[in-house]
């Protein structure tokens, strides 16, 4: 688990040339997302991107498997990252949204999915540029039941959608059915075969 912890990666400097094109980099998301459940983590990602030079500042997966964590989501590991790369530079900032490290303006979000209330006010707190989600939840939700003691995951929809409606989110579903791919494989992998209850047929979980 170690190894792909580390495959969070921050600042790639290969990549500090232009900016490629949103395509570019939702592939590049759905890789990372692709990675972490082959090595046993969940299915998100998340990459934080300058839309001007195109330098990748944090690709990071969801880390709550690697780290036992609960609110180690893709977005608040990459946020960390970025955070602390644009901390290190110490860039001016006009102080509309906080100091160095806090204020991502000039930056893209790439998520694999639309976010949960946690990560929607995290980004809402970063201010940055665009926010890219390729898939939502209703999509995906009966290849990756997420149900907990005192939640289920649909009692987040409605304050991620106040969160969300003051964000510049967008989706980008040119690449839905690779994203799809990933819960799918990662419902193959935890679900299908681990309970003598499981059947060819997902649980649903209402959206």
């Amino acid at each position: 688990m170690a190894e792909l912890g580390a495959s969070c990666i921050s600042s790639c400097a290969s990549d500090r040339k232009k900016f490629k094109g949103d395509d570019y980099y939702i592939k590049r998301l759905i890789g990372v997302a692709r990675s972490n459940v082959e090595h046993g983590g969940h299915p998100f990602s998340c990459l934080i991107v300058n839309n001007i030079t195109g330098e990748i500042l944090a690709e990071c997966p969801n880390e709550i498997a690697q780290t036992g964590d609960p609110s180690s989501h893709a977005e608040i590991v990459a946020i960390r990252k970025a955070s602390s790369i644009l901390r290190q530079r110490k860039d001016p900032v006009d102080g509309k949204n906080g100091i160095a490290g806090e204020d991502m303006r000039g930056l893209n979000f790439y998520i694999l999915t639309s976010p949960c209330p946690m990560c929607a006010a995290a980004m809402a707190f970063c201010g940055p540029d665009r926010i890219i989600h390729v898939t939502t939840r209703p999509k995906w939700a009966q290849y990756y039941p997420d149900r907990r003691r005192y939640i289920q995951v649909t009692d987040f929809i409605e304050p991620s959608r106040i969160i969300c409606k003051k964000l510049p989110l967008k989706q980008e579903a040119g690449m839905e059915e690779e994203a799809l791919k990933v819960f799918r494989s990662w419902y193959a992998k935890n679900c299908s075969s681990t309970s003598s209850k499981a059947t060819s047929t997902p649980p649903t979980t209402s959206t």
